[in-house]
This record gives C-alpha cells, structure tokens and sequence, in this order.
C-alpha cells in the first residue's frame, strides 16, 4: 500500500505525523492542535409535560426559529448556517459546513417532567466554534419560553458552565454576548477520543439513529465499508471547517483498512421513530440503530478515526444529536 504522502512523513500543524506499516502512528498529534468546550446548561422545567421519544433530536427546528427572531443575519449563520468555504476543493470534499456544535442527546426515550425538575444538556463546541457559545446560550434562554417540543416543555435556564477533563466545573454568565473575555474551560480533542484499542473485540453501539442515505435512499443494513465513509467524511470536515486542519488526512488508506476489519456480528439496522403523515413518498423519520463487533488487526489502522465519530457523531443531523454512538469491549 502506498503512503498517503510522499515519504513516510509530514508536518501537520506543528505535529509529526507519521505513516509506517500501514498506519498513522501519531494520530493523536492532530486532535491535540484543536480545542473542544464541554458546556453544560441546566434546565428548571415550569409545568408538567410529556416530551416523546426522540424529542431532543428535534430540536433544529426549535433552535433555528429562535436564532432567525433573536440574533442578527451574521450571528445566526455563523451560529445554525455556515457558508461555505472560500475553498472549491473543500466544497467538492466536504461541501457545506455542519455547525461548530454537537449536542450529546445519548437517548431516545420518552421522558415526562414535572415543575420544578432539572434536565442537563450538553453541548460540545469545536475549535474556532467556541467563540459562539454566548449565542448559543442566548438562543437556549429564549427556547425556554416556547418550550423543547411544539410548546411543551417550557424551562428557565438556570446556569450554564463548561467542564473541565477532571470534572471540574467553570460557570458562565448567562447575560454574555458573543466577542467578550469570559473563557471557558478548554482541552485537546485528543482527551475526548479513545485512539488506541488494545486487544480483542470492540463493540459499535448506536446511541441515537444515525440517518445514512445514498442516493436519495437510506442504507438498511450498511456493514462496514458502507458505514466507514460516513463516518470519516464527517471526522474529516468537522477537523477541517472548525479545527484549523487544512492538511486534508488521505482517505484511501483507511478506506482499505475499513474494507479488512472483521465483522463477526452485524445488527444494524434501519428503524424508523417519528411517523411522518401527509408527505408523500415518506413513511417516517428514521435512522440506523443497533450494534456491530469489530476485530482484526486493521481496526487498529482506524479506530481513531471510529473514536473521533463517537464524539462528533454521524449522519444528518448530527449537530443535533443524531447518529452519536459509543465504542466498548465485547466478549471474544
């Protein structure tokens, strides 16, 4: 297999990375050179309401009514809808940016709240997106009074703080606006991303549905190689748009090594949640669920990259809280 550069060598950012053997070496040199915000807002609900299953992956629509009424022109699309870039290589690549955000939903269920209840939401912000995160927080504020889903819901935003890698808790002032000094915590990428997977099997396990289409048609049942592209697309241009990495990583080789890791279980599958009625040719909203154990010595070639699409997601919708998935151990 050829080298994705000439030689086995390249600076990125500063950083040495190498490609030996059929693999990066140091991967974990590039996520160093983009910071991430972990912000966390608390909720106070206001009166009882029954929020359905898959309520917080709904929250586009919410959000982006909000942030037309409440920000400028410039703010809202630097905040919901980025340009696209200067660049024609980086639009026939990665076309339209996502938002510099990800919310971390973690759950489908139906949830049920009474007056008085808190609710945490956390919000992950990468690289030149932290600077929005006041606008973000303004937007939230004024959400609470038309509520999370269709009116129900209403919530006072009570505190918002970011999080350090130990824990530890920074608040921010809920009155800031965008270009002011306050700094919330910050830390690499890196120490978000598990890199490196040791021995055995690994299990792949959709935490929310992740929307996968080609063609105008869903994938059913994608194994690997149908998965992978998504996957390092979205790795590959939330890196580029956000984290200041302008040397595009090679696909093709990681590609290749999708193509030989071992898939001794696959239970993904398609599964709608949300019916759509009255619009035709949809039967509803739906996505890819389920598990997939991976092993063989080429997910090693890769699994930075799997780690990477943990924590930033996959698929549409994936600012909002779609397709985020968890990697962990499974039995040999």
């Amino acid at each position: 297999m050829d080298a994705p550069w000439a030689g086995d060598s390249r600076t990125v950012d500063g950083t040495q990375i190498i490609w030996r053997g059929g693999k990066y070496l140091n991967p974990t040199g590039i996520l160093e050179q983009v910071d991430v915000v972990r912000l966390r807002l608390h909720l106070e609900f206001d009166a009882e309401s029954v929020l359905p299953p898959g309520f917080s992956l709904q929250l586009r629509r919410e959000l982006l009514q909000v942030g037309r009424l409440l920000l400028d022109r410039e703010s809202f699309c630097r905040l919901f809808e980025p340009s696209l870039p200067a660049d024609p290589m980086a639009i026939r690549r990665f076309q339209r940016p996502a938002p510099a955000f990800i919310l971390k939903a973690g759950t489908m269920e139906e949830k049920i709240v009474c007056s008085g209840e808190d609710w945490q939401m956390e919000v992950l912000f990468v690289g030149d997106g932290i600077p929005f995160i006041p606008d973000f927080i303004r937007v939230v504020q004024q959400l609470g009074q038309n509520g999370l889903y269709q009116g129900r819901g209403r919530f006072v935003l009570i505190a918002a703080s970011s999080l350090g890698v130990s824990g530890e808790v920074a608040e921010l002032s809920l009155t800031s606006r965008a270009g002011t000094a306050q700094v919330p915590h910050m830390f690499p990428l890196a120490w978000l991303v598990e890199t490196t997977r040791g021995a055995g099997n690994w299990r792949l396990e959709m935490m929310t549905p992740a929307r996968l289409v080609s063609h105008g048609k869903p994938l059913f049942h994608p194994d690997l190689p149908q998965l992978f592209p998504y996957i390092l697309r979205r790795v590959g241009a939330m890196l580029w748009h956000w984290g200041g990495c302008t040397n595009e990583i090679d696909p093709q080789p990681l590609l290749a090594a999708a193509a030989r890791v071992v898939v001794p279980d696959n239970r993904l599958f398609w599964q709608d949640w949300k019916p759509l009625p009255g619009i035709p040719g949809v039967g509803g909203l739906g996505g890819i669920s389920g598990t997939m154990v991976l092993s063989g010595p080429a997910l090693d070639d890769i699994f930075w990259i799997l780690g990477l699409g943990a924590v930033l997601h996959v698929g549409k919708g994936a600012a909002y809280g779609a397709g985020e998935y968890r990697l962990t151990g499974a039995e040999n």
